[in-house]
């Protein structure tokens, strides 16, 4: 991966102010500033939906909200919930396990609902490609209505439901059509509440979680993302965050929501939440979201707590073995099998959940796609893969998939799951993708060149100003040439030290990373990102660390 420097010491000198230079760097533009149309529907067939449930509610149905185990199923699940116990709809909310249902709408679920004494389903978050559960549904008279945010199958079929609403079907009035699956369920929701003249403080409280479940699935900041991500961080700014247990989360976790960034979001509380679903089952994080007694919103934090530390602790042991059992053969994409019986005689979970995870941590060190593999009970290969940037993952393994047997594949360019059939098969999906070489993009990451003399607390502000970032605009990471001072480690894995900026000693931490012998007294190209600590002061987050050559 090159660097790409762009120094702004050089515009200094020409009387360029940082924020200017920062909108150029950015690439502002207006059409990041298009509005949402807030005072009139989204989707074409709302009012179908709303007849829907006008007539659920009079002939006295109950519905099973049918979610996902990741972080946007489970909000996009709270917020349907939301809607309907407003309506007086009585419903039931079904989340699959991920390693007992798998993923989506399935038969399975379907007979959950009929025990439940559901007779309609709405999905949310999936069911565009839910065909054979969809039929099923219909023998046993139940009614499906599918919301989801994902793409159709590829030969155009859709599954046979009553209604089906899904922004990558019709544009409407989004002008972004990648929003996520919570924020689908917002948008029809406030429709909803709308037309009966609700009351719009619930409408703001299901905005704040559509928001969190936008930065949680890592949708494009634009348009409508952009606008409901900003809406969530104002709430949150002016301590208006409405929902108990995440707040109570928030405090558990030492987070300081007033002060939280986005990026506090994205590496604290949506990870923990995701960890239930990964770990054991996403019920718990849903759990919190709907419960109001102190007590028991404590106990479920403290489960949360302890699945995430499962997750961390695992994910980056075994990313850390994986990486180093890389073959020399794997020329385009990496291969990795997780035997965490090879390294641990007693593991009390089942990580599956994880290998997506594993997957990341390997293509962040490795800068190659990524596919990490576990051996599931009946013998099947559940892979979890990874790309880098601008290299098309899905495509790529889809132009190789007569090739090997494949048992279920889906996702986009950048992440994808595959599920293999056995071990011989495996080896030829290796061979496969590692059969002629490929030309994989050669990534350069651009940063902005600082002086240790300028004021930081300024520059952090600006850039806060222009957030949030995220997809399609990332938050822009800096190099400043110094020397490290008061270097410690802390946590047997972390890296602390100081810098002098502007007169002032800054404090910078490199997690997991320990080598503090490569920049003792040395001066060094500091790659970081700002953010506030605990206490509100200004802090540097270590991206990379390069000793200059004496």
């Amino acid at each position: 991966m090159a660097n790409k420097i762009y120094y702004y010491e050089l515009a200094e000198k020409k009387g360029i102010s940082f924020e200017t230079f920062l909108k150029a760097y950015l690439k502002e533009g207006e059409g990041r500033k298009l509005p949402m149309s807030l005072n009139e529907p989204v989707f074409h067939f709302v009012e179908k939906f709303i007849e829907m449930l006008t007539l659920i509610k009079k002939e006295g149905k109950k519905v099973a909200i049918v979610g996902d185990y990741d972080v946007d199923g489970i909000l996009a699940t709270y917020i349907m919930s939301l809607l309907l116990k407003y309506l007086g709809i009585p419903y039931v909310s079904i989340l699959p396990n991920r390693f007992t249902d798998g993923y989506g709408l399935s038969t399975k679920l379907v007979d959950r609902a009929i025990e439940n004494e559901c007779s309609v389903i709405v999905t949310v978050d999936n069911g565009i490609v839910a065909f054979e559960a969809c039929e099923y549904a219909k023998k046993q008279n139940i009614q499906v209505i599918v919301t989801d945010h994902h793409l159709p199958s590829s030969d155009g079929r859709l599954p046979n439901a009553d209604l089906i609403i899904a922004p990558t079907l019709k544009n409407d009035n989004i002008k972004a059509p990648n929003i996520c699956g919570a924020f689908t369920a917002f948008l029809l929701a406030r429709d909803v509440i709308r037309e009966a003249k609700g009351s719009e403080r619930i409408i703001q409280n299901m905005a704040e979680i559509a928001g969190l479940a936008t930065l949680a699935d890592q949708m494009d900041l634009q348009y409508e993302n952009l606008k409901i991500v900003k809406y969530l961080m104002s709430r949150i700014k002016k301590q208006k965050f409405s929902n108990k247990g995440l707040k109570v989360l928030a405090q558990i976790m030492n987070i300081k929501l007033i002060n939280a960034t986005e990026e506090d979001l994205l590496f604290s509380i949506i990870p923990a939440l995701n960890a239930t679903g990964r770990m054991e089952t996403a019920e718990i994080a849903l759990n919190l979201l709907t419960e109001n007694e102190p007590k028991n919103i404590v106990k479920i934090c403290s489960k949360i707590i302890e699945l995430n530390n499962y997750r961390k602790s695992y994910s980056r042991k075994y990313a850390d073995i994986l990486i180093n059992r890389i073959s020399d053969k794997d020329i385009n994409c990496t291969i990795s099998v997780l035997d965490p019986t090879r390294y641990d005689k007693e593991i009390d979970k089942d990580l599956r959940g994880i290998v997506g995870i594993i997957s990341a941590n390997i293509v962040e060190v490795n800068n190659k796609p990524n596919f990490t593999f576990f051996k599931t009970k009946d013998g099947h290969y559940h892979g979890s893969g990874r790309s880098i940037e601008g290299f098309d993952l899905h495509e790529f393994v889809n132009s190789h998939k007569d090739e090997f047997e494949v048992l279920k594949m889906g996702g986009h360019s950048g992440a994808m799951g595959i599920t293999i059939a056995d071990e011989e098969n495996l080896d030829k999906f290796r061979k496969a993708l590692n059969q002629e070489k490929v030309d994989l993009p050669d990534v350069v990451k651009p940063y902005i060149k600082l002086s240790t003399t300028m004021n930081f607390e300024e520059i952090f502000e600006i850039v806060n100003k222009y957030g949030p970032y995220g997809p399609s605009h990332q938050k822009p990471i800096f190099v400043i040439e110094t020397t490290p001072q008061n270097g410690i480690i802390f946590g047997k894995k972390h890296l602390q030290f100081n810098v002098t900026i502007f007169g002032n000693l800054i404090n910078c931490i490199y997690f997991f990373n320990t080598e503090l012998d490569e920049i003792k007294d040395k001066t060094c190209n500091i790659f970081f990102s700002f953010t506030k600590d605990s206490s509100n002061k200004l802090q540097l987050n270590i991206e990379k660390i390069e000793p200059k050559e004496k």
